[in-house]
């Protein structure tokens, strides 16, 4: 009988593990780097398991060539959840154990843990100061959390905008680390994470761990030992963090959990949320998903049973909800978009001495250039889109592949002077010249992807707002959630109307969170707050709704028609994407695969829905087609992925047709 017969994960994309042999008198264990020789090539391998048998002839096994750890990088629990990700959503195991791994380690460096956690001195924990009076219902919430310490419950902390949800992460924080356990907060943006960390760090008189993509792989790296040696009690970081091997956790927040930037797109396509609920499932503490927007899959867990919810019905303090208007934008001319009502609340606002947020989810100085005399746009070439106006830096350019051109002199189609060209709707830079042609005496700060591509951009700008420098701040989704800025009074969405329109069933879904988030950047202090929402629907039902009724109630309507339809929570859903340089590959490779695999999918009771194009067909130069799966239950669904995978890995598929998967996907 053979021992020590590794089972190693290599970072390719293979679904399964590799037999070696151990090294002669070498312990080896399971969480382990080591070197491997596979094929020509040198890897990076991590042990998974070991064996005392293999299938493999003996003579046909390979030692490992070097063991690069003196320890596990990974424990048992560790390993156990990353497994588990890798039969969920389908993804090689070697890629998803390397995707937990800071770059440094992903090659054959070797790594030793240095850093010791420390005994926290409970007595000089928190700064007491700083922790303000609490209300009766943050109080509850807090006793609830804390006693479920060291067990596996996930709270749904349902809070509204400015109800103190952060205090209510920090105390239960401070109770945790006096257990000698880490906090774990993740946020899903990271421009988020530098008002957090001041929170934090105002708070606590610890080493925090920061684990974001914006920072260099050194700082990264040096955060990652903090968090995986248990040197750091806090670790705030974005959707990434939630793979990291923590040393011991004790609680995992995730904020905003309503927000779709916590599911992946590349790679490993997993959610964030989704995983780290697991987690704590797997180290039995609790998990708490803070909102004022829960997910609509998030509210039928607390409906089955399955989450408990705790409320935090009014804001914290004296502070006092908004007064939301809803403005009719059907107007012959709104210049940038702004109504008279907006322009006079604006002017009225900034003479009492407060800040303003405008809202636009659409960056650029408009969308279209058009030709006025024989109606054609300027589109981008390697995609099915308008190229976007930028005026200040005199171009166009595609918001997908990136590709730009200076404006035109003339029409390309007609040869019409350049007079005729004119940009059609309005973006964050068009808004900010009209507020500026307004209101000449005001700080105005603009705040999208156009003007935080420097170092700290971010991090300036909302610290500008804070210490009342801006005085109207105009922004995209950066500005819309999370933030607190204590002397805005007014907020306003520019333009509501765009998701009433959209292809995707959690459009409205996604539009009433937007709306209450915005809604509650106003009037967070002691001031009261203010909301205008321009539409030219002013008498939409479901706006009305919304307004009259408030969130929950609204989400209860959705999922009365998510039931109706059959669509998630109800129903779960995985899609096939492919893409090819030729136009009719993707779609064939995609048409082949439902022909093979449609009797034994519908034997599992799933819909295989397609396949189509995708909404924008042609995008960076290759041609997008999906395939989609329903199932009434997750089994099925899994048990008819398997089948297609099957099909897409062992037929001799174009190598010029790429395609990948993804479960619960969210666009």
């Amino acid at each position: 009988m053979l021992t020590n017969i590794l089972q190693v994960a290599v970072p390719l994309p293979l679904r399964k593990l590799f037999d070696y042999l151990s090294l002669e008198h070498a312990q080896v264990l399971p969480g382990q780097r080591v070197l491997v020789s596979f094929g020509r090539k040198i890897l990076v391998g991590i042990v998974v398991n070991i064996r005392d048998n293999t299938l493999v002839a003996k003579s046909k096994l390979k030692s490992i060539s070097k063991i690069l750890d003196p320890q596990p990088i990974f424990s048992k629990k560790n390993l156990e959840l990353l497994l588990w990700a890798s039969n969920y959503y389908h993804s090689p195991i070697g890629e998803v154990l390397h995707s937990a791994l800071p770059k440094r380690l992903r090659g054959d460096k070797e790594w030793q843990n240095i850093m010791e956690p420390e005994t926290i001195n409970t007595t000089e924990l928190t700064n007491p100061a700083d922790i303000p009076i609490l209300n009766s219902a943050q109080q509850e919430a807090i006793t609830a959390i804390n006693n479920a310490h060291n067990k596996f419950t996930t709270f749904l902390l349902a809070g509204i905008t400015g109800s103190g949800k952060t205090e209510v992460y920090l105390q239960i924080a401070a109770y945790v680390i006096s257990k000698q356990q880490q906090v774990i907060i993740i946020v899903p943006e990271i421009s988020l994470t530098p008002q957090l960390i001041q929170r934090v760090q105002a708070r606590f008189n610890l080493k925090i761990a920061i684990l974001h993509s914006k920072l260099t792989e050194k700082t990264r790296y040096e955060n990652w030992q903090l968090a995986c040696s248990g040197a750091a009690k806090i670790i705030v970081g974005t959707r990434s963090a939630a793979l990291i091997p923590f040393a011991n956790p004790g609680i995992f927040i995730i904020d905003e959990e309503h927000d779709t930037s916590f599911k992946q797109q590349t790679g490993l396509r997993y959610s964030a949320r989704d995983l780290l609920v697991r987690r704590g499932h797997l180290e039995q503490c609790p998990v708490v998903l803070g909102s004022a927007t829960p997910a609509l899959e998030t509210i039928h867990n607390v409906n089955n049973n399955k989450y408990i919810q705790l409320t935090l019905p009014t804001r914290a303090g004296i502070a006092q909800p908004p007064k939301i208007t809803i403005v009719d934008s059907r107007q012959p001319k709104l210049p940038g978009g702004l109504s008279n009502k907006l322009l006079n609340k604006i002017k009225q606002h900034l003479a009492e001495k407060n800040q303003v947020l405008l809202f636009l989810n659409r960056r650029g100085y408009a969308p279209v250039l058009m030709c006025f005399q024989c109606g054609s746009t300027v589109d981008c070439k390697q995609c099915d889109v308008k190229l976007t106006v930028h005026q200040s830096h005199n171009k166009l350019q595609c918001h997908h592949c990136g590709s730009s051109c200076a404006i035109p002199k003339q029409c390309a189609q007609c040869n019409t002077v350049a007079s005729v060209l004119q940009p059609i709707g309005i973006g964050t830079e068009k808004v900010a010249e009209v507020l500026a042609e307004y209101f000449p005496d005001a700080n105005i700060d603009r705040i999208d992807k156009d003007t935080t591509t420097k170092k700290d951009a971010l991090k300036i700008a909302v610290a500008k707002v804070k210490d009342g420098t801006t005085n109207i701040l105009l922004g995209t989704q950066m500005i819309a959630k999370g933030h607190d800025f204590p002397n805005v009074t007014l907020a306003a969405i520019v333009d509501i109307d765009g998701s009433w329109f959209s292809n995707d069933f959690r459009s409205i879904e996604k539009m009433a969170q937007l709306i209450i988030q915005v809604a509650g950047r106003a009037g967070r202090a002691q001031k009261l707050g203010e909301v205008i929402l321009q539409t030219k629907q002013p008498h939409n039902p479901l706006l009305k709704l919304l307004l009259s009724s408030g969130y929950m109630q609204f989400a209860k309507i959705l999922l009365q028609e998510r039931q109706q339809l059959h669509l998630p929570p109800f129903s779960y859903h995985a899609s096939i994407n492919a893409k090819s340089k030729k136009k009719t590959q993707a779609l064939q490779l995609l048409s082949d695969l439902k022909r093979a695999c449609v009797a034994e999918v519908q034997q599992q009771n799933t819909l295989i829905l397609g396949p189509v194009a995708a909404v924008i067909e042609k995008r960076a130069d290759y041609y997008y087609a999906q395939l989609l799966l329903q199932a009434n239950n997750r089994s099925s669904l899994h048990s008819s992925v398997r089948q297609l995978l099957l099909f897409l890995e062992s037929a001799q598929t174009p190598a010029a047709v790429k395609w990948t998967l993804d479960i619960d996907p969210v666009i």
